[in-house]
């Protein structure tokens, strides 16, 4: 990640709870969360602003941690999971789509077929 990015999120955390980090720690603020994905570390950011409740400046860890549990709770740095769909509920998506297009009249004409299919 870069820089930029961790000094410009950095500065808005310090704004949103009135107490800006000391440029002494900022190095290895730097040097840590670097590591992390750009999206995550957005996202504790907003958190951290929107939540902190302390009367400083939140430690590295706090960041670190939070970008943990984003990542252990499923948000990939690689983007969202991909979802596999069985082909069976594609085709019952499809029929359900047909279905609804169809008047009252042609829907009960399918019905009765599909029960005379079924000898009931």
């Amino acid at each position: 990640m870069d820089r930029s990015v961790i000094l410009r999120e950095l500065e808005k955390v310090g704004r949103a709870i009135g107490v800006p980090l000391a440029e002494s720690r900022l190095p290895q603020y730097v040097e840590d969360l670097c590591k992390l994905d750009e999206t995550v570390f957005i996202e504790v950011c907003v958190e951290i602003r929107t939540s902190w409740e302390k009367l400083s400046f939140p430690p590295v860890g706090v960041f670190l941690n939070r970008a943990r549990a984003k990542k252990s709770c499923g948000f990939e740095q690689n983007g969202p999971r991909k979802v596999v769909v069985q082909d069976h509920l594609v085709e019952a998506a499809r029929h359900q789509e047909e279905y609804l297009k169809m008047s009252h009249d042609e829907y009960m004409a399918v019905c009765l077929e599909l029960m005379r299919g079924r000898g009931l």
